[in-house]
């Protein structure tokens, strides 16, 4: 078997000497491993819950923007049926903050875990979100809310990645699909809690009015965090830097029954992949996100960008704030936010449909579909 690389130090261990063998045998297990064998699926679901944090975070500003009392207070008094309205640039500010600093997060996201692990990541991006609504919650001024905006999505662009990358890794493959499509439902019911929050607050006409929605954001960090000071590292991110007998107690840890006593297995498969994958770059020279763009990993590349960028161009940048376009278009405020509210609805509906919709059909042909429709 080839020589893992970085993983070096595992070799006091005695993984070093584990047979092609076993790591054949627990390829074959992890596919075949049905859904009742793994506990690793609490934890999967514990960070997942951070993306509904995220989903009623990224909904508040759009929904904002038409919100009487949040116009009175940062926008200008055009008089006339327009009344009070955030000016043209503070919109575009206040929009694009929170999209700036997601970029920022998923870019640095990857190269923190590389380094520091899930969990540390994890933890350190609740503290800075707890830290970071302040300024949102307190702030008087489109400047202070759009600083606010921008801290704040750099925590969101990291909970938007960890999620998934944490799930597929943490989670065996009979599992990965469940609940891959449980973190969409949790941007859903994040998105349809916060619409419902708003509604709630729509007739008030004080400060509190918005900024209540925004206190309700620290609901989220401490219990989360209290819950992950006691999650499990990554395996395969212990793997990565060596740390074999850590690795090996993580996957005793998130199984049981009979899968627990195949934990040597797996985690041989897991030396063998890693070994295959340094051998890989050893053959290109090293690895960096050029490497995104040549030869095979460019179709890998596209496939990937064309998938994410439907969702977008598909009009979810619509669904955060129509009620504002709505009350522009003749409706009333409240009737704009019960359509804001109902179609936040009809996306959790559609989040849990896709469950049984991508195991019957395929995630491809659900995807052309949806997008046709």
């Amino acid at each position: 078997m080839a020589e893992p690389g970085p993983a070096d130090n595992g070799h006091k261990s005695g993984w070093a000497e584990k047979s092609l063998e076993d790591a054949q045998a627990g390829n074959i297990d992890e596919h075949a491993t049905s859904v009742r064998e793994a506990l690793a699926v609490m934890w999967s679901l514990t960070v997942s819950m951070s993306v509904i944090m995220e989903g009623y975070d990224t909904i508040l500003m759009g929904n904002f923007l038409g919100f009487p009392a949040f116009q009175k207070q940062f926008g200008e008094d055009h008089g006339g049926k327009a009344g009070y309205q955030v000016t043209a640039a503070w919109q575009s500010a206040l929009w694009g903050g929170s999209i700036a600093g997601c970029i920022i997060g998923v870019f640095i996201n990857g190269y923190l875990i590389s380094h520091f692990g899930f969990r540390r990541v994890f933890l350190a991006s609740l503290l800075l979100m707890t830290a970071f609504i302040f300024p949102s919650f307190s702030g008087t001024t489109p400047a202070v809310q759009t600083v606010g905006q921008v801290l704040c999505g750099v925590p969101w662009g990291i909970f938007a990645n960890i999620g998934s990358a944490y799930t597929s890794e943490i989670l065996l493959l009979a599992l990965r699909p469940y609940l891959t499509a449980y973190l969409n439902m949790c941007f859903a019911i994040g998105q349809f809690i916060g619409a419902g929050v708003i509604q709630g607050l729509l007739q008030r006409d004080n400060q509190w009015s918005y900024r209540v929605p925004f206190a309700v954001q620290w609901v989220w960090p401490v219990p989360l965090f209290a819950a992950c000071l006691f999650m499990p590292e990554s395996p395969w991110w212990l793997v990565q830097h060596g740390r074999l007998d850590e690795a090996e107690q993580v996957l005793r840890r998130v199984t049981s029954g009979a899968q627990r006593e195949k934990a040597p297995q797996t985690l041989a498969m897991m030396v063998h992949t890693h070994a295959l994958e340094h051998e890989i770059e050893k053959g290109a020279g090293g690895s960096s996100y050029l490497d995104c763009f040549r030869g095979s990993h460019r179709r890998r590349t596209e496939i990937a960008c064309v998938a994410f960028a439907g969702q977008v161009l598909a009009g979810s940048q619509f669904a955060y704030s129509g009620t504002y376009f709505f009350q522009q278009a003749g409706m009333g405020a409240d009737d704009a936010y019960k359509l804001g509210l109902g179609g936040t609805a009809i996306a959790f509906v559609g989040a849990i449909l896709s469950w049984f919709l991508m195991r019957r059909v395929g995630r491809r042909t659900l995807y052309l579909c949806g997008m046709a429709a």
